[in-house]
């Protein structure tokens, strides 16, 4: 029971803020445009259905046929982290140089380079994990 009550209150908060969400979108910037908002909403579902959740779907069941199954959960967690760090790292790469900035620090950055160390950092900090679970699972094996 709990359980159902945690879900239907992380649920009306979700609702809450895609309102709060669209309200900013309507109210508070009358600048954008319907149709802008409307070709933007249609790109991304195809993006989504068409292209991104069908790579996802060939690389776990790629990842389950090749890794055995306690290294598949750390490398599908990475590979997730990474992920989620490279959709936003991707229209800062790609909107480099076109907005302005108080700070001119900001724009000479090289991002690509960024989200590389990002990515190199999590897979360094997965391997240890993995290492330290491999020792853990050594431990408390019976002998």
């Amino acid at each position: 029971m709990p359980e159902r009550i945690v879900r239907g209150a992380l649920g009306v908060l979700g609702m809450a803020a895609a309102v709060w969400g669209l309200h900013l979108l309507w109210v508070d910037r009358p600048y954008i445009k319907t149709l802008n908002f409307g070709e933007w909403l249609i790109s991304g579902i195809l993006l989504h259905d068409l292209i991104i959740a069908n790579v996802v779907l060939l690389v776990g069941w790629l990842l389950a046929k090749l890794l055995p199954p306690h290294l598949r959960g750390f490398v599908q967690g990475a590979l997730l982290v990474i992920a989620l760090v490279g959709s936003v790292a991707f229209f800062v790469v790609w909107r480099q140089g076109t907005a302005s900035s108080p700070s001119l620090a900001l724009l000479r950055q090289n991002y690509v380079a960024n989200f590389g160390i990002i990515a190199a950092v999590v897979v360094v900090c997965t391997a240890v994990l993995y290492v330290l679970s491999l020792r853990t699972m050594r431990k408390s094996r019976p002998e």
